[in-house]
């Protein structure tokens, strides 16, 4: 288990990471946060920080590629960080080496002497108009990708595509994959097939991120009452939370406690379920859940009926 302590000038975010980390439901705050990362290995002055257990991340050591819901815009806009952006390089450097290159250079000098007639209309604003040069840059703005006309591909075909493009290149960093909602029009059967191409990914080292409402996708983050859980969040209060309960604490009855409340948190089980629940142990369950949500400082659920006196009394002197 490790966690990644995601450090903005507003705030600080930590989550659990694996090499296959899921940030579970479609929310805002995931967005915000995976746009956070990917800028933080891909834009050159930003002002993101990233901590792996408190150690700094040393971003020079990691490839990060953002695959988002609209993949499809990402086959005629390509971006720095694309899985597509090394296969424009080399089209550019193969069409600077063509003969029709060095005309088109001269050609377009020519274009720019054209311009010395405006020019003497714009000399009264102390101005002159030229063209910007036809250079590497300029000429790969023009070359995007689409589908074969025969070959119409799905939004996670095309998810599919950009991994593939991934695995084919050269494995030289450490890197993270992070994947926007790959369930959006898919198919169980499909999603199943994808999962198995990401396991197969992670087989060689590579570490996936995702976005997603299916919990096929890893290790879940959750946001619950406006605050993100996990699992390695509640062993590190482990500890703390048995020895603040009136009672012994287990191994045993903190894992019921734990597992309870993610069930909770990831809405397997409403609060209304969860208070209609029994068993011996329930009452010490509630109170152990009681006590997680206080020390995370969130708001608490409500006090079952038929809780034992004196465990309702330690409750509510948590409030």
């Amino acid at each position: 288990m490790k966690i990644w302590s995601i450090v903005t000038p507003e705030n600080e975010v930590e989550i659990e990471v694996s090499k296959k980390t899921l940030l579970y439901k479609q929310h805002y705050e995931w967005k915000l946060l995976t746009e956070h990362i990917n800028n933080y290995f891909n834009v050159r002055n930003s002002t993101v920080e990233i901590y792996e257990d408190g150690i700094p991340l040393n971003k020079k050591d990691w490839k990060c590629f953002f695959i988002p819901f609209d993949v499809n815009i990402q086959l005629s806009k390509i971006t720095a960080s694309s899985p597509l952006k090394e296969i424009q390089n080399n089209i550019t450097e193969q069409l600077t080496f063509s003969p029709l290159y060095d005309e088109l250079q001269e050609l377009w000098e020519q274009i720019d002497g054209e311009l010395e007639f405006i020019n003497q209309k714009l000399k009264k604003w102390r101005i002159q108009s030229k063209l910007n040069p036809i250079d590497k840059k300029a000429i790969s703005q023009f070359i995007n990708f689409q589908p074969t006309l025969d070959n119409k591909l799905s939004p996670l075909e095309v998810k599919e595509l950009l991994i593939n493009i991934i695995l084919e290149g050269n494995m030289d960093k450490k890197t993270l994959i992070i994947v926007e909602l790959p369930e959006l029009f898919s198919t169980e059967k499909e999603l199943q097939k994808f999962n198995s191409i990401i396991d197969q990914a992670i087989d060689r080292g590579y570490q996936f991120m995702f976005i997603s409402n299916h919990k096929l996708f890893g290790i879940g983050n959750y946001l619950f009452k406006n605050k993100i859980v996990h699992s390695a969040m509640l062993e590190q209060i482990k500890q703390k939370v048995c020895n603040e309960v009136p009672f012994y604490c287990s191994e045993k009855l903190f894992e019921e406690a734990k597992n309870l409340f993610l069930r909770l948190v990831d809405n397997s089980i409403s609060e209304e379920d969860l208070l209609q629940l029994s068993g011996n142990d329930f009452g010490v369950i509630i109170t152990i859940i009681h006590v997680i949500m206080y020390n995370l400082d969130i708001d608490p659920i409500q006090v079952p009926q038929g809780l034992e006196p004196n465990l309702k009394k330690f409750i509510s002197n948590l409030q």
